[in-house]
């Protein structure tokens, strides 16, 4: 089996996001910046992440995510406790929450196949999240990362 290789991973109080690849990520960002001519004390290329999801608070240096364009990747969201996750969906493109599926023994764990093609710029992920044991009502969660830009 091909290793995996972490290319974000967030974790709020309500869920974890885990982005994974078997590309390698930093071997990615090192031929990009090859093409383009930079070397390694550079400025680096622009990438960031936002979470809207209450009573999280960033670390001091917020993850940078290694997402780039034409890669596939694995997204697994597991909930945090007493919380379950009841959707994840993308607000434009439908395909992405249609790759997403619940899976293990545990209620409102996510897993699929994202492919990022060439849409370069921000991607966004809303989860709804509600307390272990309720029908209601459940919140959205904001996630999104913008993409290695040039």
């Amino acid at each position: 089996m091909t290793p995996r290789n972490e290319a974000l991973k967030l974790a709020p109080p309500a869920w974890t996001l885990s982005l994974t690849t078997t590309k390698d990520p930093d071997h990615q960002l090192k031929s990009l910046m090859e093409v383009l001519g930079r070397s390694d004390d550079s400025k680096p290329l622009q990438a960031a992440v936002e979470v809207c999801s209450p009573g999280w608070v960033p670390e001091a240096v917020p993850p940078v995510p290694k997402v780039f364009e034409n890669t596939t990747y694995t997204l697994t969201l597991t909930p945090g406790p007493g919380s379950r996750i009841v959707s994840v969906r993308h607000p434009i493109r439908q395909e992405v929450g249609d790759s997403l599926e619940l899976v293990g023994a545990e209620p409102g764990w996510w897993h699929g196949t994202l492919n990022t093609g060439n849409d370069l710029g921000w991607f966004l992920l809303e989860i709804g999240v509600c307390q272990l044991g309720s029908v209601g009502p459940v919140r959205t969660d904001r996630v999104a990362w913008l993409s290695s830009d040039i």
